[in-house]
């Protein structure tokens, strides 16, 4: 997700098992009880990169990403755009761009108003921005 604005946006992806990718879950790595896991395991799903202007403290970058360093689980994902605060703005554009491989599955874009900020804060927060097919 994307801001012009100095508002705290959340980005947030549900992947096709359910699991919600978000700044309180930074990646969908989910161990197994069977095996000690590899030092870097947690980022064999996907990682959000950063919780941008978290608390209403500007850090210069507007954007949040999650990516997959190996290729993302076929299957249907929702990406959704939570307005934690606006941080005195009275609005705040936004931009959602999926990309895999180099081309373009969806975008959306949008306004969050005051009113966005009241569903909360935790995995389910937030307006759907899109929805996309991963084959």
């Amino acid at each position: 997700v994307c801001s012009s604005d100095l508002a705290d946006l959340d980005l947030h992806v549900r992947e096709p098992s359910g699991v919600d990718i978000w700044s309180r879950n930074i990646n969908s790595y989910e161990p197994t009880v069977q095996a000690a896991p590899a030092a870097d395991a947690w980022q064999t799903g996907g990682v959000l990169d950063f919780d941008s202007n978290a608390d209403c403290h500007p850090d210069g970058r507007s954007a949040e990403h999650v990516t997959y360093r190996d290729a993302p689980p076929a299957g249907r994902y929702s990406v959704r755009v939570a307005t934690a605060s606006l941080c005195e703005e009275s609005a705040a554009h936004w931009s959602v761009d999926v990309v895999l491989q180099g081309q373009q599955l969806a975008a959306a874009s949008g306004t969050s108003l005051p009113t966005d900020t009241r569903d909360g804060d935790g995995a389910q927060a937030g307006v759907t921005a899109l929805s996309f097919v991963v084959p």
